[in-house]
């Protein structure tokens, strides 16, 4: 921590701080609790506005940790969820972990699309989808919580669509093998 808070001192950009974490990461590991608390520092004092509460941030970086997806899934639901044109970070990490924090801390700064969607909660639900069977239950709660306070929609929230009966073909049709 003395040396973070030095480096503030001394203007020292965010990218700078990310790099010396990411060595700390690699004698310690990046669930030891140096390095969370290193992480969970930064992102305190760099924090950017984004479309969904802090609470509401923080409370899905907790529930990520308990997310283990192959990273090629976690790239395919990434730009499966990325708006059109969104300029996409260097995305490189050393675990899932790292990856799928990095790529909600992106996402979480898109703003709601055209459509009424906010790519964090489609890519919350991409990820629930592949995660273990206690986790997507957390993670709906947390989207709906989420578009609420977005105000935006959640695309299972959806009402369905009215009942629209079928039009059903006049006479009889004969099928016949040839």
């Amino acid at each position: 921590m003395g040396i973070v808070r030095t480096c503030l001192q001394h203007s020292v950009n965010r990218d700078v701080l990310d790099v010396l974490v990411d060595i700390v990461a690699y004698f310690d590991g990046e669930m030891a609790i140096p390095v969370r608390q290193l992480r969970k520092v930064l992102h305190d004092i760099f924090f950017e506005p984004q479309v969904i509460s802090r609470e509401l941030f923080d409370e899905l970086m907790e529930f990520a940790a308990h997310v283990h997806i192959a990273e090629n899934d976690l790239l395919r639901m990434y730009h499966a969820s990325i708006p059109q044109r969104w300029p996409s970070p260097d995305l490189q990490s050393e675990s899932e972990a790292e990856l799928l924090t990095l790529m909600m801390r992106d996402l979480a700064l898109a703003p709601p699309q055209a459509n009424g969607t906010l790519p964090l909660i489609e890519f919350v639900k991409l990820v629930a989808s592949k995660s273990r069977p206690q986790v997507p239950e957390k993670l709906r709660v947390w989207r709906t919580r989420a578009a609420q306070y977005a105000g935006v929609v959640d695309t299972d929230e959806v009402s369905p669509k009215p009942n629209v009966p079928v039009e059903q073909p006049r006479g009889s049709v004969v099928l016949r093998r040839i």
